[in-house]
């Protein structure tokens, strides 16, 4: 069963800027939903966007930095510390 919530496409911000990831409905994900590491590099991505873009305010770039904050909150410490490791090699 879908809901409008599973359609809708990336969450909007003010201004320009919107978050790479859709909100997530409790009819179709119930229960905590553990980051992948494709959510992190998504949040990752969106923030290092929002500071390079000269039009998003300092708000925009607090909000993703605190959505990316969220995430790597609710990651288990030994996935964080592999994909920072993972991140760090492609520099």
């Amino acid at each position: 069963m879908t809901t409008p919530e599973a359609d809708a496409g990336p969450e909007q911000l003010p201004g320009q800027l919107t978050l790479p990831w859709p909100r997530l409905s409790p009819e179709i994900e119930p229960g905590p939903r553990v980051p992948t590491t494709a959510d992190l590099d998504a949040a990752t991505d969106a923030t290092a966007a929002a500071i390079a873009d000269p039009a998003a305010t300092l708000a925009d770039v607090e909000h993703l930095a605190e959505a990316e904050a969220a995430l790597y909150s609710a990651c288990p410490d030994d996935l964080v510390a592999e994909y920072e490791a993972e991140r760090e090699a492609e520099l």
